[in-house]
């Protein structure tokens, strides 16, 4: 069982925000070239995390389509500790307003 918590707070420090709009790049860039779409990140709107060896953080974020809509995202980035990325989980959100991580 894994426990999942909200990281309030740690989109209050810039850098952090600057890390996440990060990972929120390379999963979209993995989702375009799956899909042939071109999303690009336009605001993290919230962080949860868990972890005891690697990192995970399940980043909910807003992203624009090549049409200029906007869209709800959620991607779960996972951080090794040897510092590698993936992302396993890379979609729309789910249309009910409980489908945020």
């Amino acid at each position: 069982m894994v426990t999942i918590w909200p990281m309030t707070g740690y989109l209050n420090n810039p850098e952090n925000v600057k890390e996440l709009e990060d990972y929120a790049e390379k999963a979209l860039d993995t989702c375009n070239a799956r899909e042939g779409t071109k999303y690009v990140v336009e605001k993290i709107l919230k962080v949860n995390g868990s972890g005891c060896r690697d990192f995970h953080f399940y980043i909910t974020l807003t992203v624009k389509t090549s049409d200029g809509e906007k869209l709800y995202f959620q991607a779960k980035a996972v951080r090794s500790l040897e510092g590698s990325l993936d992302f396993p989980v890379v979609r729309p959100r789910a249309k009910g307003d409980k489908d945020i991580w």
